[in-house]
């Protein structure tokens, strides 16, 4: 019955974890980005080397040009001041 299973018996079982997020610091995406641009064609390379998606690191190449890396910036309360002009004044 069990002609057509080969005789090989599986003597290792790797479980690879997968669904969890990594955090990658400023620094790391700074000297990632800065390696990314150390020739032509780096993209993908340094994407596979550093175990990211080369458009995540698109992304981060786009956002460093725009002073915008970090993404780690809390948001800021900013004070709002509302002025009622004589058409919108309460009556």
């Amino acid at each position: 019955m069990t002609d057509h299973t080969p005789d090989s018996k599986v003597s290792r079982l790797e479980v690879v974890s997968t669904g969890a997020r990594r955090r990658w610091t400023l620094e790391e995406k700074r000297r990632i980005v800065a390696e990314s641009y150390g020739g032509p064609r780096l993209v993908s390379v340094t994407a596979r080397r550093n175990g990211l998606s080369a458009s995540q690191l698109f992304t981060w190449r786009r956002l460093a040009r725009e002073d915008r890396l970090s993404g780690d910036a809390e948001p800021a309360l900013v004070p709002v001041e509302i002025a009622f002009t004589s058409a919108l004044a309460p009556r």
